[in-house]
């Protein structure tokens, strides 16, 4: 956790507002890499401070399915982002295309992809993640 919360410009929970659009995720607009991006209406901002709605940007990239997160109109999240600029526009990306957990009925937060690394796949609770969050470092010093 203290690794993915150190590189995490901020951590935020809330929910998705709109369907996704696709954009060109390069400065030029000219590639064939494209950007899924939709509105995230914040509740609550774990690291850093900011509006109450931001755009969250998913990159299309060649992975396995399931070790990318993917982000559905239907539920509440906790988001670990970089921000980023394309074109002038803000956008927030997660953190390595990983850094998603769901929040279910129940309080419970697990991940949205089956990446192979050692990042937590659950949490019992919003509070848990958040004591986890406030021992991380506020950054990361190593090399990726």
């Amino acid at each position: 956790m203290s690794e993915l919360a150190a590189r995490a410009d901020s951590i935020v929970v809330g929910t998705l507002t709109r369907s996704f659009i696709e954009e060109a995720a390069d400065e030029e607009g000219v590639s064939d890499l494209v950007s899924r991006v939709a509105d995230f209406k914040v509740s609550k901002w774990l690291k850093g401070d900011g509006p109450t709605s931001i755009p969250i940007a998913e990159l299309q990239l060649n992975l396995a399915e399931d070790e990318a997160a993917t982000l559905e109109g239907d539920g509440d999240y906790v988001l670990f982002l970089e921000k980023n600029t394309v074109r002038g526009a803000v956008r927030y990306n997660l953190v390595g295309g990983v850094g998603a957990y769901r929040i279910g009925a129940d309080g419970a937060l697990k991940r949205t992809e089956k990446a192979m690394d050692t990042f937590p796949a659950s949490y019992g609770s919003l509070s848990e993640l958040d004591v986890a969050v406030a021992k991380a470092p506020t950054k990361w010093t190593e090399f990726p």
